[in-house]
């Protein structure tokens, strides 16, 4: 009686890690880094608009905050994480404003202390810089947090974050 109550235990125990090992790789999750993947496969099966199909043909180069000789921001704004479609979409093109904006990120540390797990219904801001030599680099917000190259937030705020955020959404309250 024993054995087949261990034998039992055994199967379900297996059951449901399988189980969850499938709803952790089939659902968006920035801590099991599969979140990106998630949402990517989302965008690409969008009809898109002419802003996301510029994105779309763009070579993201190695993701990174030391991002300068920039030509264009386009940025969209996601009610929702897991939406198809943005719900605003600019782009800018003067320079000045761009330097301001990767000026800071160039003072940002590449890697950051915390891990942040949400559900889909979090605001998104994603940000694309298209720059000289064919490069481009792809930045995210969450819940006014910018996330860094290694997936990870600040666990405090630094100011060179909090001037990004805000003239994020300063250009987006001004389109």
């Amino acid at each position: 009686m024993t054995k087949i109550m261990i034998i039992v235990f055994i199967i379900i125990v297996f059951s449901a890690l399988m189980y969850m090992k499938y709803f952790t790789n089939n659902s968006p999750s920035i801590v099991w880094n599969n979140y990106d993947k998630q949402m990517n496969n989302k965008i690409t099966e969008i009809n898109s608009t002419e802003l996301q199909e510029k994105i779309k043909k763009l070579a993201i180069s190695e993701t990174t905050f030391k991002i300068s000789n920039c030509n264009e921001l386009i940025i969209q704004k996601y009610n929702e994480a897991s939406q198809d479609k943005p719900n605003k979409e600019i782009t800018i093109t003067d320079k000045e404003t761009i330097n301001n904006i990767t000026s800071n990120l160039n003072k940002l540390p590449e890697d950051w202390e915390m891990f942040v797990s949400f559900a889909p219904t979090i605001s998104h801001i994603s940000l694309t810089f298209i720059c000289e030599q064919n490069k481009s680099y792809r930045l995210e917000i969450y819940w006014s947090k910018l996330k860094t190259p290694g997936t990870t937030f600040f666990a405090e705020k630094h100011e060179e974050e909090k001037n990004v955020i805000d003239m994020i959404n300063k250009l987006l309250d001004n389109k």
